[in-house]
């Protein structure tokens, strides 16, 4: 697929100055040029390639508790397809096995999940721990084994938990950190010795690896029904990734981070647990092949399809109101593909009305504010493209059908550029320290990212002079695919994970592995 993202490796946006500009070590002549920026920018995977994106931004899940320290869709290696091989791994892609049999590799990052490489390495088994690899050894259980003072570049070994237990046989990695505090791990793990650390990979099967997922990406409280869910799209999207293989250079099929799914933040709980067993197997398919399960905390009352990210949508991706209306068998069964909320107007007048059946209205993200200090927006520009000059007024010029931003068009002295793309918007108006109001009257602060592009601008003035920018907004996340708040609402009306699914995706079916 391709890349796109905020000023990540391949993004794309257009700047309107005159003169020369200079973006990155590239000279464009003066009109309407594509330039795109570095790499290392900011390093940003593409969001319509991420599941939990939108749900769980800086330390929110969907149900507001803390599940990771961990920023929306956010990678701090860029491309992954074109990463070195990890020593000794395959990358050729391989076809997805049956669902019991399957065996899924999992990336770890680091503690702040900011690398995908490990400073060093430190791993405690519950049971015995059998080495193999450049060393062979059994490490006792309970021993902790600093396998980073073991290992040379190149140079790599398999650590796996042997023998019987009260419990499965975990491998704990001390030297790691997690929201539970040290993560554990079932199946076995590799790790791979390179230049610029160790790199750790988890295999385990796929229906285990849903057991420490689901707990990550919805809070284990929610009902039943959303949270099998919650584990058929899981599944569905690690399905899916297995079949991509974009961390193929790593060894690896997904990394443990909302770039793909959450796994392990949160340790196995037994309503998940039995969440993931009651739908043992089932992905939600389209044409045959496992659907892009994208999902999100918070709707705004309305979702989007993938056109949020530019081009056509995904035909099994609706854009529809979440509400007790809208999820009616027979609105379901007479909707059609529309625009609803694309011109600025009717977005406008939507957002200023909650909606009495709307299944969220009453969650804290269902609606917010945040006023942006023109100081704080230059500042950014002048990053980005600061041959714009003094910032004059931000404009949205196109909407999604749901009403997501699609196109902003940043105005200065010297020119405009235009940001397109949900994702990219909403970190260009990252409110950092400044306090997002939220519907239910509590703030929330320190978030790198607007909640969602789901809002309406208003430059402010003072003697003529641009001052700052008046959001106003509702949702959390990019508002495509499965509302996990509205999912949880659902259940609570007493529709099953069938019905709740079809809400939120068209057209699909639902196929055993």
């Amino acid at each position: 697929m391709d890349k796109k993202g905020f000023f990540g490796g391949g993004y794309v946006f257009w700047c309107f100055a005159a003169g020369i500009l200079a973006v990155a070590g590239i000279a464009l002549a003066a009109g309407r040029k594509e330039i795109s920026l570095r790499e290392e920018f900011y390093g940003k995977l593409l969001a319509e390639q991420t599941a939990a994106g939108g749900g769980q931004t800086e330390n929110e899940t969907a149900g507001g508790e803390e599940t990771s320290a961990l920023k929306e869709e956010e990678t701090p290696d860029g491309d992954a397809a074109e990463a070195t091989p990890a020593a000794g791994e395959e990358t050729a892609s391989r076809e997805p096995q049956e669902s019991e049999n399957t065996q899924i590799r999992v990336l770890l990052m680091d503690s702040g999940y900011e690398s995908y490489w490990h400073s060093q390495v430190t791993v405690q088994g519950n049971v015995p721990l059998t080495i193999s690899g450049a060393f062979e050894e059994t490490c006792p259980a309970g021993q902790p084994l600093k396998l980073s003072d073991r290992l040379g570049e190149g140079e790599q070994v398999t650590v796996t938990a042997a023998g019987e237990a009260e419990q499965e046989p975990r491998i704990s990695v001390l030297s790691l950190e997690r929201s539970q505090g040290t993560p554990a791990y079932e199946g076995s793990l590799t790790v791979t010795a390179g230049q610029e650390g160790f790199l750790i990979c988890s295999q385990v099967d796929l229906e285990t690896y849903l057991k420490y997922v689901v707990p990550s990406e919805m809070p284990s409280g929610y009902p039943a029904e959303a949270l099998k869910a919650q584990a058929v799209c899981a599944r569905t999207y690690a399905v899916r990734q297995m079949g991509e293989q974009r961390l193929a250079g790593y060894g690896a099929d997904v990394d443990d981070s909302v770039s793909f799914q959450v796994y392990n933040n949160i340790g196995r709980q037994s309503a998940t647990d039995e969440a993931v067993d009651a739908t043992r197997g089932v992905i939600m398919t389209y044409g045959g092949e496992p659907i892009q399960a994208y999902f999100f905390s918070t709707s705004c009352g309305h979702t989007s399809t993938d056109e949020v990210w530019g081009g056509e949508g995904a035909p099994y991706l609706r854009s529809v109101e979440v509400s007790r209306r809208s999820a009616a068998p027979e609105a379901l069964e007479t909707w059609s593909v529309g625009s609803p909320l694309s011109s600025e107007a009717a977005f406008q007048s939507f957002l200023a009305l909650p909606g009495e059946d709307a299944y969220e209205r009453e969650d804290p993200w269902y609606r917010w504010q945040v006023t942006l200090p023109a100081s704080l927006l230059q500042e950014t520009a002048n990053s980005v493209c600061p041959q714009v000059g003094v910032l004059t007024g931000l404009e949205v010029l196109e909407r999604s059908g749901g009403g997501a931003a699609r196109k902003l068009e940043v105005s200065g002295e010297q020119g405009t550029f235009l940001l397109e793309d949900e994702y990219s918007l909403r970190e260009f108006l990252s409110p950092g320290d400044i306090p997002i109001a939220c519907g239910d009257g509590s703030e929330s602060t320190a978030m790198t990212i607007l909640p969602s592009a789901y809002f309406v601008c208003e430059p402010i003035y003072q003697e003529g002079v641009f001052s700052a920018a008046a959001l106003q907004g509702g949702g959390y996340g990019h508002g495509v695919g499965m509302s996990q708040n509205g999912a949880r609402h659902l259940a609570e009306d007493g529709k099953d994970w069938q019905e709740i699914l079809n809400v939120f995706y068209r057209d699909i079916s639902l196929e055993t592995q």
